[in-house]
C-alpha cells in the first residue's frame, strides 16, 4: 500500500509546520485528495490511525479528507466535463481531453495548539 508512505510524508509535513509555528499538539489535519489521484481513501485513513500513535504530536488529531471530483478539458473546444478515468474523449466533439482537476493530493490545513 503506497498510502502508508503517503501518510508518512504527510506526517513529516505536519511536523515541519508544527515546528515552524511552535505548535505543541495537532488537533486536525485536512487533506485534499482527487478521485483521479490513485489514492485509496480508506487505506489512507487506516495508515493515519496506525501511524498517529507513534507520534505524540498528532496522537489526538483528527484526519479530514476533502475529495475532489475529476475534471477533463477538451484540447479542441475547451469544454470542461466531469471525468472518472484517464481515457478521455470530449462528449461534444470526440477529441482527446486532458485532466484538468481531480488528480491532486496535498495538505490543505493543519490546526494545532501551543503550550502555555
Amino acid at each position: 500500500m503506497h498510502e502508508f508512505s503517503l501518510m508518512e510524508s504527510v506526517i513529516r509535513i505536519v511536523k515541519e509546520a508544527s515546528e515552524s509555528n511552535r505548535l505543541a499538539r495537532i488537533t486536525s489535519i485536512t487533506l485534499v485528495v482527487g478521485k483521479l489521484s490513485g489514492v485509496n481513501i480508506e487505506a489512507l485513513r487506516f495508515a493515519f490511525e496506525a501511524l498517529k500513535n507513534e507520534e505524540s504530536l498528532i496522537q489526538e488529531a483528527v484526519l479530514e479528507i476533502e475529495e475532489k471530483e475529476g475534471q477533463g478539458k477538451c484540447s479542441v473546444c475547451d469544454k470542461i466535463v466531469p471525468v472518472w478515468h484517464y481515457d478521455l474523449l470530449c462528449p461534444d466533439c470526440g477529441m482527446p481531453m486532458q485532466v484538468a482537476g481531480g488528480d491532486e493530493f496535498y495538505v490543505k490545513s493543519i490546526t494545532g495548539e501551543r503550550d502555555g
